[in-house]
């Protein structure tokens, strides 16, 4: 399971690498980047859903239908990873508001790691799937939030 979550993570990472010193030099080409981004997180999200039956019993030979349930909860965490890297590293962070970014991970991740202790004591692999993915929720919609706003300013 850990192969194929950190596929995922690794696959936006390059994405955002590759783009990253293009933006700094060229921030108007900031909403191709972002349709690319959101394109390619959508595909991959929804990829991940409809063939997890697949994926999890060519990879995993026990076991296979409940880890198919768990890659399709997964991978509503692909888009917000994607989201994430588009707005916050790839534009907050060029733009002079890192310290922004920089306090939505780190409180996001201080707040996860503290309700993950209960979550997963109590619903066990659920418990650390809700926290994964809360917590790519959460820093997919403030980092999105601060994106807006600096837009807005920007005009």
């Amino acid at each position: 399971m850990l192969r194929i979550r950190k596929c995922r993570f690794v696959l936006g990472t390059i994405l955002s690498n590759v783009f990253l010193p293009h933006l700094s030099r060229n921030l108007e080409d900031h909403p191709v980047y972002m349709k690319i981004m959101m394109i390619s997180g959508l595909m991959l999200t929804l990829g991940i859903a409809i063939f997890s039956d697949a994926i999890s019993s060519i990879l995993f030979s026990g076991n296979s239908d409940e880890i198919s349930t768990y890659m399709r909860i997964l991978s509503l965490w692909i888009i917000f990873i994607f989201i994430r890297n588009a707005t916050g590293a790839n534009y907050l962070m060029l733009v002079g508001r890192e310290h922004i970014y920089k306090n939505i991970v780190l409180y996001t991740s201080v707040t996860s790691a503290v309700v993950g202790v209960y979550l997963i004591q109590k619903y066990q692999a659920y418990g650390a799937i809700s926290v994964v993915v809360g917590s790519s929720f959460i820093m997919a919609v403030l980092t999105y939030w601060y994106y807006v706003q600096a837009l807005d300013n920007k005009r």
